[in-house]
């Protein structure tokens, strides 16, 4: 297979996790914000 092309697939792949990870860190904030987790809140000694 071409270089440039096994570059292109690596990079879409990559671009899709990314993708997925902004999502999934946007649906987080919206429960943090708006959801079940906004009554909660972190102090110096939460793990996470």
């Amino acid at each position: 297979m071409l270089d440039w092309l096994k570059d292109y697939q690596k990079l879409e792949d990559e671009i899709i996790y990314l993708e997925h990870d902004l999502n999934r860190s946007k649906r987080e904030l919206k429960r943090w914000v708006y959801g079940d987790l906004q009554e909660v809140r972190l102090t110096e000694g939460s793990e996470g």
